[in-house]
């Protein structure tokens, strides 16, 4: 069964629960299976009904933005298990915690030489090129 297409944007019955299917990880054919259509018209309605994608993105922006609150909602609690790491007896449980805030703040696996000219006249050089190429 193909359900007809529907000009006034709004989704079909079928559609809104091929997204509550879709959402939840199932396949296209067992999201066809479920509502009484084709894993084709599944498949199009994915790909190529705006409404129908729209909708889906919509909902899966929705559920991202949840579940980033729930990560910001956990970050203070791993942050103080980090910091007793940190204090741990254990050496091996100190490194792992100083790798991980490393990462957290992207300095892990980063060079930090410090760069720049250290040539004053070269400074001055690079400064009055700047300056002409702004006029």
């Amino acid at each position: 069964m193909t359900t007809k297409v529907d000009k006034s944007g709004q989704l079909s019955p079928e559609q809104e629960q091929a997204i509550a299917l879709i959402l939840t990880g199932q396949t296209d054919q067992a999201i066809g299976d479920a509502v009484g259509v084709t894993r084709q018209t599944v498949n199009g309605w994915r790909n190529h009904h705006p409404e129908f994608m729209a909708t889906l993105n919509q909902q899966r922006a929705t559920i991202w933005e949840a579940h980033t609150e729930r990560l910001r909602g956990l970050a203070s609690g791993a942050i103080d298990t980090l910091a007793d790491a940190l204090d741990d007896d254990d050496p091996k449980e100190q490194r792992a915690a100083a790798v991980h805030i490393l990462k957290a703040c992207g300095l892990y696996g980063q060079s930090l030489q410090p760069v720049g000219e250290k040539d004053p006249d070269n400074i001055r050089q690079m400064q009055a090129l700047e300056a002409a190429m702004r006029w």
